[in-house]
């Protein structure tokens, strides 16, 4: 169940509560134990709903890159050029994860019609 940006998944043994801002996009190993406890403990709508928070942030953490991208071809002071480099990386590694999270969210709870 999501409520107030919480993803509470209850399970035999006990519940757990993640605040979908802070935890995604997670680490591949993370998202892993997450995800199978979603396939076996959470809704479909959950599971969409962290499929679309996931697809959000990827297309956001793109237009960012994109951003910086500009900044770091047409800036000519180093300081401005090694800050939009250094949130270029950042920007991409959580667009990468992201894409892997959605791509492990989809093999682990075999759903089907991902748009």
């Amino acid at each position: 169940m999501i409520q107030d940006n919480i993803l509470q998944i209850k399970y035999p043994r006990g519940q757990m509560n993640l605040v979908i801002d802070r935890f995604f996009p997670a680490t591949l190993e993370k998202a892993r134990l997450v995800f199978r406890l979603m396939r076996d403990h959470s809704s479909e709508g959950d599971i969409r709903a962290i499929y679309s928070y996931l697809d959000d942030r990827r297309q956001h953490y793109k237009t960012e890159m994109e951003h910086y991208a500009t900044v770091v071809s047409t800036e000519t002071r180093r300081k401005e050029v090694r800050e939009a480099s250094k949130e270029l990386h950042e920007n991409r590694t959580l667009y990468i994860r992201c894409k892997r999270n959605m791509e492990l969210l989809i093999e682990i709870t075999k759903m089907e019609g991902w748009s």
